[in-house]
């Protein structure tokens, strides 16, 4: 008997078949859903402790990662070592970067907000420097940076304050 013969194609691809039938039926998708419920509850306890430990794995992995890909985009833009276009900063902490045209939030939201990983998968595109933070803040709010030796008086309103109060202040 063929059918009943388990190295038969003729029998894997009825049985195939009989089982898909079954499977889409509703009879056979509430037993599925009883069976995977009846494992997920059953390993509940593996499953946590299998994601605890991989979870901060792979965390810290990425950490990494990111600090490794943060790294070659600060050599690139700012030299090696990196360094501040404006100020010459080198602390690895302050440096950022920076769009030499403006529009960096509108950018960041389109891209995400892993710029790093953005400039490398587009091969370092032009149009990016490396700052320090208060000098890409500067630039950001006041479009000059008090390094570059430019300043502009900003006028600061005060309510209810006569303008000889200032002087003493």
């Amino acid at each position: 008997m063929p059918y009943k013969d388990p190295n038969c194609l003729a029998a894997k691809e009825s049985r195939k078949r009989r089982y898909k039938k079954w499977a889409t039926s509703e009879k056979g998708k509430k037993v599925k859903r009883r069976i995977q419920l009846k494992y997920y509850y059953g390993h509940q306890g593996e499953r946590k402790k299998y994601n605890d430990k991989y979870t901060q794995i792979h965390k810290d992995a990425w950490k990494i990662h990111r600090k490794e890909q943060r790294w070659l985009v600060l050599i690139h833009y700012g030299g090696n070592p990196p360094k501040c276009a404006c100020c010459d900063e080198t602390r690895y902490e302050f440096l950022t970067i920076d769009h030499i045209n403006g529009g960096g939030k509108q950018h960041l939201k389109k891209i995400g907000w892993h710029i790093a990983r953005w400039l490398i998968k587009n091969n370092y595109p032009s149009g990016f420097r490396v700052l320090c933070l208060n000098c890409n803040f500067a630039f950001g709010h006041y479009g000059y940076c008090p390094h570059s030796g430019k300043t502009e008086l900003i006028p600061v309103k005060f309510c209810n304050m006569d303008p000889k109060d200032l002087n003493s202040a």
